[in-house]
């Protein structure tokens, strides 16, 4: 009655993206097909786990540490920036050169980088560390108005909001994983209660919309299944042609 679903095939998102729109359909029989009910609940609950999951939403923890550094960021990035200011207007001329060059690297990256998205102020952050870190001219120049006590509080909470960010990536990451791990079988074990007892139903009370039901049922996952194939088809295609290469 129902279509064969290529799980092995699948990944998370074609979950939600096949169910999701199984689910809509079923929601239409539940007043005429009510012994459907429970298996339909089953199903539907299964499915916003693995959304859940695919969601990796933020924890709360992390987003106001977060927080806290990109305003600790943001001060130091400001008060280096400041300092730098004031030392432009130096009367010692090697001091008024060496800063003025260092805020030409400055507005280079973006003069109110404090203003930016947490990765665009952390991947410019990044580009001006280096820059004044490396570069042989800016170190001399750094070191020329003393500017450490002012640059390295930057590098310090740059490196702490990086290493912070990264740790939350990470567990969010695993913890996805986790649950999606624990929602797909339970997403297709519902699914193939659901529709074991379409089929028994069917022969059993003789009622043409269980017949109905599988006939919406069916396209949906026609169409899904040939976006996965047609997905499958172009990773093997693009990984034969990064081997052909090698």
């Amino acid at each position: 009655m129902i279509k064969k679903i290529l799980y092995h095939l699948m990944r998370s998102v074609e979950f939600l993206q096949l169910f999701s729109r199984i689910i809509a359909v079923c929601e239409k029989y539940r007043e005429s097909l009510p012994t459907l009910l429970p298996l339909i609940t089953r199903l539907k609950d299964a499915y916003r786990l693995l959304e859940e999951a695919n969601t990796k939403v933020m924890a709360s923890t992390y987003t106001l540490l977060l927080k806290e550094l990109d305003e600790k960021r943001d001060q130091a990035y400001l008060s280096f920036r400041c300092y730098i200011e004031a030392c432009a207007f130096s009367l010692d001329e090697t001091k008024s050169k060496a800063a003025r060059q260092i805020e030409f690297q400055i507005r280079e990256v973006g003069w109110s980088l404090q203003s930016m998205s947490y990765l665009q102020q952390t991947v410019n952050l990044n580009n001006l560390i280096d820059i004044l870190g490396k570069d042989r001219k800016m170190v001399q120049a750094m070191a020329n108005i003393d500017a450490g006590p002012w640059f390295e509080p930057l590098k310090s909470v740059q490196t702490e909001f990086k290493n912070t960010e990264a740790q939350r990536n990470q567990e969010e990451s695993i913890r996805s994983v986790a649950t999606a791990k624990e929602a797909i079988p339970q997403i297709k074990d519902a699914f193939t209660k659901l529709t074991q007892m379409m089929e028994i139903m069917a022969d059993i009370e003789q009622n043409e919309r269980y017949k109905q039901l599988a006939g919406e049922i069916n396209p949906i996952i026609s169409d899904v299944m040939k976006k996965v194939r047609a997905r499958q088809t172009r990773t093997e295609n693009a990984t034969d042609e990064i081997l052909s290469k090698n």
